[in-house]
């Protein structure tokens, strides 16, 4: 199905790939991805959670590898505005609901590069 440029949110393609790119600088190497279906692979997150956060471990005595690699999973359905960023939770809402900014955000720029 092909859509006007301005028809386009952050959950297609290729603006989530838009977004993504810009750098800022950043040295750290992200691989980001964003699904809008729920996949069976990804861990079940029912806390209601903005971020989950996990950390490579060594199974048998719990010991972190110390790599610095983390593996962040956010949520939409969150629930815990005091808990993280505002701006990551003003960057879920327009994700989840892209057409409903929050009434404080007058230009989505502000939300997708925070």
């Amino acid at each position: 199905m092909s859509r006007n440029f301005q028809e386009l949110t952050i959950k297609d393609s290729f603006m989530f790939a838009a977004v993504m790119s810009d750098e800022k600088g950043s040295k750290r190497r992200f691989n980001v991805e964003m699904q809008v279906k729920r996949k069976i692979d990804l861990p079940w997150l029912p806390d209601e959670l903005y971020r989950y956060t996990y950390e490579t471990v060594c199974r048998e005595n719990g010991v972190p590898l110390n790599q610095g690699q983390k593996t962040v999973f956010l949520s939409t359905k969150g629930r815990n505005e005091d808990d993280v960023p505002k701006e990551l939770v003003d960057f879920l809402k327009y994700v989840g609901d892209p057409d409903n900014l929050p009434p404080d955000v007058e230009d989505v720029t502000t939300v997708l590069y925070c």
